[in-house]
C-alpha cells in the first residue's frame, strides 16, 4: 500500500464513534473458538515434552508467554513459549540447537525456522503457529513476573486489547506489536469498552499517521 503524505500540523478529525454493543459482537467473532483453544493446548503440551525430552538440554523452566499467557489472544494469535536452561547459553547457539532438534521432530508436519528472537514452528494442518523463545534465567524470571502481574488487570482492559489488535491487524499495522498495545492499555482507566478501545487506538496516532492512515481508518474496523 502506497503511503500518503502526512501533514504534522493537520487537525485530526475523528468522526467514527464506537459503541459497546457492537464491540462485544466483534469480540464474539474474533475470539478463539473452543477447537482452536484445544488445538493450541495440545501443541503447548507437545512443545513442553519436546523441550524436556528431545533436546538433550537441562531445561530449568518453561511457560506460556505473549497473548495466550495474558488472555488477550484472538483467533489470529500465535502461541509464544518461553524457556530457560541451566546453565545459560548464548542465544544464537541455542536457536541453532532448537531449530535442528525441532526440524528432526516436527519437520514432516511443520515449517521450522529461526526468527529475530524465536524459533518458529508453524504447523500447516490444522494451522497453528508456535514461537519458541529462549531466555536467560534472569530474563525468564523478569518476564514471568510481568505476565503474573498482567493477569490481574480487568477483563474490560483485556477485551479492549483484543479489539485493538484486531483493528490494527485489519489495516495492516503489523509494526505495532501486541506487547506495545498491552502496555499502552495499562495507562488508562475507563468504565466502558468503547472508551478503552478508542484511547488504545488513539495512543498510537503517530504510528498510524506515519503509515498513511487516519484514526478513522482504524476505528472503522470496529463498527
Amino acid at each position: 500500500m502506497k503511503k500518503k503524505k502526512v501533514n504534522p500540523y493537520e487537525v485530526i478529525l475523528i468522526t467514527v464513534k464506537l459503541n459497546d454493543k457492537r464491540l462485544k459482537a466483534i469480540l464474539k467473532k474474533i475470539d478463539s473458538d473452543p477447537q482452536m483453544k484445544q488445538l493450541y493446548a495440545s501443541k503447548w503440551h507437545k512443545i513442553v515434552n519436546f523441550l524436556y525430552n528431545n533436546t538433550g538440554l537441562t531445561i530449568a523452566k518453561v511457560a506460556k508467554s505473549g497473548s495466550f499467557a495474558k488472555h488477550t489472544e484472538y483467533s489470529d494469535s500465535d502461541l509464544d513459549v518461553i524457556f530457560c536452561t541451566s546453565p545459560d547459553y548464548y542465544l544464537s547457539d541455542m536457536q541453532e540447537i532448537i531449530q535442528d532438534k525441532a526440524d528432526a521432530i516436527f519437520g514432516d508436519v511443520a515449517d521450522v525456522g529461526i526468527g529475530n528472537r524465536a524459533v518458529h514452528i508453524d504447523f500447516a494442518s490444522p494451522e497453528c503457529n508456535i514461537d519458541v523463545v529462549y531466555l536467560s534465567q534472569d530474563e525468564f524470571d523478569a518476564e514471568f513476573e510481568e505476565i503474573r502481574d498482567f493477569k490481574i488487570i480487568a477483563p474490560l482492559q483485556k477485551d479492549s486489547i483484543k479489539l485493538t489488535k484486531y483493528a490494527f491487524d485489519k489495516v495492516g499495522l503489523s509494526e505495532i506489536k501486541g506487547y506495545q498495545i498491552e502496555k499502552a492499555c495499562l495507562q488508562f482507566n475507563y468504565t466502558t469498552l468503547a472508551e478503552y478501545t478508542f484511547h488504545n487506538v488513539k495512543y498510537f496516532t503517530g504510528k498510524i499517521r506515519k503509515h498513511g492512515l487516519t484514526l478513522d481508518d482504524v476505528l472503522r474496523k470496529l463498527i
